[in-house]
């Protein structure tokens, strides 16, 4: 009869190998897509900056468009 040692210390070090490698590739992940969402937002924060000041908004106020700004 062949006698089997179950070791629970090599299966936990192939696994936190591997979840360690997850978790890496998770965090990696998450850190690009927050920096694609901040390009993205300011993108869309120059576009509409660069709206206003096309039509003539000062200061944020739409009564005073199209007036001069001295």
């Amino acid at each position: 009869m062949v006698r089997t040692e179950y070791s629970a210390v090599r299966k936990t070090e192939v696994r936190g190998y591997f979840v360690s490698l997850f978790n890496l590739v998770l965090v990696l992940f998450l850190l690009l897509s927050l920096l694609i969402a901040l390009i993205v937002v300011a993108a869309l924060l120059a576009h509409e900056k660069g709206k206003a000041k096309h039509a003539g908004v000062t200061n944020g106020d739409p009564k005073e468009r199209g007036k001069q700004v001295c």
